[in-house]
């Protein structure tokens, strides 16, 4: 069978130039979910349903702005392509929030820090939204090869994951060591600061890395014409046209509702860890570290399924098996089962570490199918209607993630005030019923969830042999 491939063949130092600059995003998401709600509930003082107020119309403001960033970015034209300005240009107000969000002034009052995190997580969302959108479109335009455009995505989503491992290792080895006084680290406060500094300074790097390492590809790119009657508001009209596509229709539910139930397992995976299981930030580095090398066979796993399945059945298949892998210990542990061991047991460290390699694994297989399924939606637009729209269609996919994510936040949030779970809570001294409560969201509550969602993907159309024939008509076209 034919991959599809496009005229001119993209190289491999291309695709690892791209993919750097997705550690940008692995480490702001991994500060936010692993650290940020953690910081301002526990170590500030600010409620759970404040910080997930604060963090979800934070989201809702960022999604707003993608659709504004994919049309801008489709219509832009410059000497530097359309998506290179916008990559450059979003690292200043990005860094600067993101030391500014983890620094609130002392003085503050519980309102006070609130509104400091609200306006400063927009800011950080906001800039990131001008340079994720831009980035992840341009890895659409690089190259229309079945094969490789997978391969592009999961290269990234690798990358990415790399970014959202190297946060937690760090930040537990170097700014959140467990002491005495602090158990878990992270409630140490002073440990805030140099966190901010050093991951601020890695999103810059990361980010003008990718955008140097790609340039060579901004005379291959496709441009397109100025159309003075589009407005800067025009991505949320086309993102509406989009939504006749029966293909983007459906991926877009799914992502909403694999968005909202992952936004929620993320809230409260820190407090799991913590509390739960009883780990130390220690163990959660070492984890981290023993796990990484997981996701590596994926680099020749995701080629090898692209040339035989569907997107849409890996899509399924990967989002299955983190379903498994994420709730069955948990399961376990509620239901009080004879033979699972406690936490007092060394084999709880591995049990955590089996899961996490399972779960390392399977990520960048699903966010490889994800992006590459939008991408091929992008070529189905394109052939019926002539416009090529992948900043749009990617503003969609992450506008609904992170309105869903929104959503998710502050019903984690929210969650943690119902089961009135403590502020400055030591490890050992959260009551039973609470932590129980606490594995039952982020086990069983929320996979059954995740199953319902799977059903949202089998009415997916774009199948492989369908996507052929759109490439034979674009080629044909042109």
């Amino acid at each position: 069978m034919s991959d599809l491939i496009s005229t001119r063949r993209l190289s491999g130092r291309t695709m690892v130039f791209y993919a750097i600059g997705q550690k940008a995003e692995g480490i702001q998401s991994a500060a936010f979910h692993t650290f940020l709600l953690f910081y301002y509930q526990q170590v500030i003082g600010v409620s759970g349903t404040l910080t997930g107020i604060a963090l979800a119309v934070a989201l809702l403001m960022d999604a707003v702005t993608d659709p504004i960033a994919g049309s801008l970015s489709d219509r832009a034209r410059s000497r530097f392509g359309r998506r290179h300005p916008f990559i450059v240009t979003s690292t200043l107000p990005l860094s600067i929030a993101f030391i500014l969000l983890f620094n609130p002034p002392a003085a503050l009052s519980e309102t006070g820090n609130f509104f400091w995190l609200l306006g400063f997580a927009i800011l950080v969302r906001v800039s990131l939204t001008f340079y994720q959108i831009p980035h992840l479109a341009l890895g659409a335009e690089l190259t229309d090869s079945v094969v490789r455009r997978t391969s592009l995505y999961n290269v990234a989503a690798l990358a990415r994951m790399g970014g959202e491992g190297f946060v937690p290792l760090v930040a537990y080895l170097l700014f959140f060591p467990t002491t005495e006084q602090f158990n878990p680290g992270t409630l140490n406060a002073d440990g805030y600061f140099a966190f901010s500094i050093f991951f601020a300074i890695w999103m810059i790097t990361v980010i003008l890395t990718s955008a140097l390492g790609t340039a060579s590809e901004i005379p291959h790119l496709k441009q397109v014409p100025h159309n003075p009657g589009k407005n800067w508001y025009s991505g949320y009209s086309e993102i509406v046209h989009a939504l006749s596509n029966r293909s983007f229709r459906t991926l877009f539910s799914f992502i909403f509702a694999f968005g909202l139930i992952t936004s929620v397992t993320g809230v409260v995976s820190p407090f799991m860890a913590f509390h739960f299981w009883g780990l130390k930030t220690e163990q959660l580095a070492l984890i981290v570290i023993l796990a990484a090398p997981a996701v590596l066979p994926t680099v020749l796993l995701v080629p090898w399924l692209a040339r035989r399945f569907d997107k849409r059945d890996i899509l399924i298949g990967s989002t299955a098996w983190m379903l498994v892998v994420t709730s069955w210990a948990v399961t376990l542990r509620l239901l009080d089962v004879d033979f699972f061991p406690d936490n007092d047991s060394p084999w709880i460290f591995y049990i955590i570490l089996a899961n996490t390699a399972a779960y390392a694994m399977s990520l960048p297989v699903f966010l490889a199918a994800g992006d590459a399924m939008m991408a091929d939606i992008s070529d189905e637009i394109d052939a019926a209607t002539g416009h090529r729209r992948e900043g749009v269609l990617f503003a969609a996919r992450a506008f609904t993630s992170k309105a869903t994510g929104s959503l998710g936040l502050l019903v984690g949030g929210i969650l943690l005030d119902v089961i009135r779970f403590p502020e400055q809570a030591r490890v050992g001294e959260v009551p039973h019923d609470t932590v129980w409560q606490l594995g039952f969201i982020a086990g069983p509550g929320t996979s059954l969830l995740l199953l319902l969602s799977l059903v949202l993907l089998a009415g997916y159309p774009l199948t492989r042999e369908r996507y052929q024939e759109i490439q034979q008509l674009l080629r044909d076209r042109d």
